[in-house]
């Protein structure tokens, strides 16, 4: 189950970024349990997923280059606050 998420989660984010020009290198994925109103406990994700705090994001046309630009914490957040 874990995998699964991780490997959905990590797609469904560097396909967001990649419009953008970005590519998603890495991120924390931290998970929790919750209880569905049919009582039914649930994995999901939670706290930061995929967030510029947590997470290493490269910009693309650097890296086709041969180097490496991270992008700021808040550099990514004002850019996608913008857009």
């Amino acid at each position: 189950m874990y995998e699964q998420l991780l490997k959905e989660g990590f797609n469904v984010i560097s396909q967001a970024l990649r419009q953008v020009e970005q590519i998603f290198v890495d991120t924390k994925f931290e998970f929790g349990y919750v209880t569905d109103a049919n009582g039914v406990e649930k994995l999901i994700y939670m706290d930061e997923v995929g967030t510029p705090d947590s997470s290493r994001i490269w910009e693309s046309a650097s890296y086709q280059q041969g180097r490496i630009v991270e992008n700021s914490k808040e550099g990514v957040r004002q850019y996608l606050l913008k857009n």
